[in-house]
């Protein structure tokens, strides 16, 4: 498995729910509301309970770092460009 700044269990959760993630992800500079995201809301759930999106003081959910460095090296594995990694309009 390639190297990244995650623990093993969430790096495995994420490779393993990468079709979850791939296009529904906002990047980490985005701040998004939890009911307009388009990540599915179990995905959510579990990326919450490993501190990999964060609510921030006013209220909104961003992503980490090092889960959209994370997904960029998974989906990279498997060919997937970076453009299609983040959706757009969250």
């Amino acid at each position: 498995m390639p190297k990244t700044k995650l623990r093993q269990p969430s790096a495995l959760w994420v490779r393993h729910h990468l079709k979850e993630l791939v296009g529904h992800l906002p990047p980490a500079d985005e701040k998004w509301s939890w009911s307009d995201s388009p990540l599915p809301h179990r995905a959510r759930c579990n990326l919450r309970e490993r501190g990999l999106i964060v609510k921030t003081e006013d209220g909104t959910w961003q992503c980490t770092e090092s889960l959209c460095d994370a997904v960029e090296v998974f989906a990279g594995e498997r060919g997937i460009s970076s453009d299609e990694i983040y959706a757009e309009n969250c």
